[in-house]
């Protein structure tokens, strides 16, 4: 434990030790403690005004982020985007591919999918909400598209 202290009076040194003693006997810690003498009243009064006075704050400027190409934030989006989106898609449906849009009011996302039926919109509507839970997007909305799945056809097999 360290202790300073402002005094307008000289403290012998064998006080000074004698206090230092107490205070580790009743606190346990090692004490250490300094006098500082100074000359008058007026100048302990003037400390204790500077000790007063809030410090002046100086604004700090925020950093400037470091400026990415649009390479950069692409692989970023899709980094986070893709896993949440191969997550959340229905399997019975894949989705081939998707698109990424901004607009002036949200995100959309374009989504290619393969199935001999289209999604029920109250599936889509679900899916979006997970989405935009899960990327913490609530101006997100989904574009559906159904790519109808590959069929073929009996009377070709045998050809």
């Amino acid at each position: 434990m360290l202790v300073r202290l402002v005094s307008t009076k000289n403290v012998s040194d064998r006080k000074l030790r004698d206090a230092e003693t107490l205070i580790q006997r009743r606190s346990g810690r090692r004490t250490e403690i300094t006098v500082a003498t100074i000359a008058s009243q007026s100048e302990l009064e003037d400390l204790r005004q500077r000790l007063t006075l809030p410090a002046p704050t100086v604004p700090v400027p925020e950093p400037v982020p470091a400026e990415r190409s649009f390479t950069e934030v692409r692989g970023e989006l899709m980094a986070r985007l893709t896993p949440v989106l191969t997550a959340t898609w229905p399997p019975q449906a894949p989705f081939k591919d998707f698109d990424l849009a901004f607009r002036e009011n949200g995100v959309v996302l374009d989504v290619r999918y393969q199935s001999e039926d289209a999604l029920d919109p109250i599936a889509l509507s679900m899916i979006a909400k997970d989405l935009q839970e899960k990327l913490k997007a609530p101006a997100l909305s989904i574009n559906a598209i159904r790519i109808p799945a590959n069929k073929v056809k009996r009377n070709q097999r045998g050809r």
